[in-house]
């Protein structure tokens, strides 16, 4: 019997417009030998229907309906199902090169790879590019530096690995359903903890779209919660990576800091609150849970990324009203430099 090479899952919510060029990117990939499982997570627009035009078409299309409950809990709707050899989570605004299974196949395969990273372009809805992402670096790293990275988001957390669907099956790993947000992350730590063979390639499959609707929609408070979740749920794999308490303590400030500070600057960006509104919630928060902890004394700099470290340094010295308006300010630069390209 024919060995099926790759399961690819894909969670759908109210995205009818992207179906048609994600589908065409699987229609016409180089290599035919995979599934799509494709979980509607209870849309309200005509995704399902156009989902089911596609599996009436193409059996390797499979469509399962479930009510609303995030993506994370369609993700494990698709990985009960899935039966390829390997998976490969897709979101339905992004697509793949057309040769993406063919390659990532033959190096996983070629290589025995558990869990395998690949490189990934961020572009606008014009398909302009605007970053390219390469961890090719990171190959040579042993496992407790890489789960350091992926825990404080240095590394591609999001569908940007093709994993050994057994990884999975055979540890009984799942999405958290109860993270509003980031809850890959607590996934793909445990799979990682787990694999022997982790690898990376310089092979770039993945075209990652950036929306700028996204930058005003509804901002929820609550999610600033996922922070202590995740710390509370991925405890036990940095316990044993990291065996030192006082690096194990760093690495937690460090997370707490930068999550906190992304947290900031998603809020001001949200057209949900006022300038000043933001301000006292920002300053409340900060002092509350960072400065109390000593968090903004006892971490590791070099592990944030370039904006965070610099607003990292205008929160040591507790200007929250100039912390504030640079959030603001990298908001709008953010938003103007997805919207302008292709204009």
């Amino acid at each position: 019997m024919k060995i099926l090479k790759v399961s690819i899952v894909i969670p759908v919510y109210n995205a009818e417009k992207y179906i048609q060029q994600c589908f065409n990117c699987l229609i016409n990939q180089t290599d035919k030998n995979f599934e799509v499982i494709c979980v509607d997570d209870g849309s309200t627009d005509g995704s399902l229907k156009k989902l089911n035009s596609y599996a009436q078409k193409d059996s390797r299309f499979k469509i399962f309906s479930k009510p609303n409950g995030g993506a994370g809990s369609a993700r494990n709707l698709g990985i009960r199902y899935s039966s390829g050899e390997y998976t490969l989570f897709l979101d339905i605004d992004d697509y793949l090169e057309f040769d993406a299974i063919e390659k990532l196949y033959m190096i996983a395969k070629q290589n025995n790879s558990d869990f395998l990273f690949y490189n990934f372009i961020t572009e606008n809805e014009n398909k302009e590019i605007l970053k390219k992402h390469d961890f090719a670096n990171y190959t040579s790293l042993p496992k407790k530096e890489l789960i350091k990275l992926l825990f404080l988001c240095k590394l591609p957390f999001g569908p940007h690995q093709f994993i050994k669907t057994s990884l999975i099956k055979d540890n009984g790993f799942l999405y958290s359903e109860e993270i509003k947000v980031n809850e890959e992350l607590v996934f793909k730590l445990r799979l990682l903890d787990y694999a022997e063979r982790i690898m990376f390639t310089d092979y770039t499959p993945y075209h990652y779209i950036k929306h700028p609707v996204s930058l005003s929609k509804t901002f929820d408070l609550d999610r600033i919660k996922d922070r202590d979740i995740i710390i509370s749920e991925v405890a036990d794999v940095l316990h044993k990576n990291i065996l030192n308490d006082n690096e194990y303590k760093i690495l937690i400030n460090t997370y707490n800091v930068s999550r906190s500070i992304i947290f900031s600057y998603q809020l001001c960006k949200s057209k949900t609150y006022n300038f000043w509104i933001a301000y006292a919630y920002i300053k409340g928060m900060l002092s509350e849970s960072l400065y109390e902890k000593l968090s903004l004394i006892e971490v590791e700099e070099n592990l944030f990324t370039g904006n965070i470290k610099f607003l990292y340094k205008i929160l040591k010295y507790k200007c929250y009203f100039t912390y504030v308006c640079l959030c603001r300010i990298y908001a709008f630069v953010d938003k103007h430099k997805i919207s302008r390209k292709g204009q």
